[in-house]
């Protein structure tokens, strides 16, 4: 383990040289642009396009992102069934990214003190999509405090108890199935809100 630890520190080194970041991020940008034109672009809910085999979460993402003009800018990888039960630095490995900390998830938490199912007003949501670091985790209390700012604390905090909705709501409001959440593509416009640590990634985080 310890050879393994020092293996992973010299690697997250390298990531702080400056030419290291800057060669990593033409790689990414340039093997994105490659799958892109390679695969071409096709309509991902034909059956009978090759790419029916693909997923049908992964296709969601990337009609997506296509709709948005930027699928030459992303980048998808195939993943072992056992991938979720890996250590993070190991995912971090497979995926190309320059550490843990890079790695992210969404999670859809609900106030079920909240009064009114709608979600099209970002200030007084039922149901908001949460962006954070998977070597962090929702902090309720701060997730309370920053919807109560955006509304000028128009509402106490007794109006607000926020909890982690089930896997069934979660399909329904995001067409993701467990452990496959994406903010973009969501069957829903669902408010999204980013976790400020991720804000401040560099490549030598």
């Amino acid at each position: 383990m310890d050879q393994l630890d020092e293996l992973t520190q010299a690697v997250q080194r390298l990531y702080q040289e400056p030419a290291v970041q800057t060669g990593y991020l033409k790689l990414f940008h340039a093997n994105a642009v490659a799958e892109f034109l390679a695969l071409g672009y096709r309509d991902c809910s034909s059956a009978s396009d090759p790419e029916s085999e693909i997923p049908t979460g992964v296709r969601q993402v990337m009609d997506a992102f296509q709709r948005l003009h930027s699928r030459q800018h992303v980048r998808f990888y195939l993943v072992d069934p056992t991938y979720y039960s890996w250590s993070l630095q190991r995912r971090a490995f497979h995926l190309g990214a320059p550490s843990p900390e890079h790695l992210c998830k969404s999670v859809i938490f609900e106030n079920i003190r909240c009064t009114h199912s709608d979600y099209s007003d970002a200030t007084d949501s039922r149901y908001y999509c949460v962006v954070v670091q998977y070597v962090s985790s929702v902090n309720v209390n701060k997730l309370t405090e920053y919807v109560r700012a955006a509304t000028n604390y128009a509402k106490g905090k007794k109006q607000y108890n926020f909890r982690l909705v089930d896997a069934d709501t979660a399909l329904t409001l995001t067409g993701f199935g467990n452990n496959a959440i994406c903010p973009v593509g969501l069957n829903t416009n669902l408010p999204i809100i980013l976790d400020h640590a991720i804000t401040q990634l560099q490549v030598d985080t």
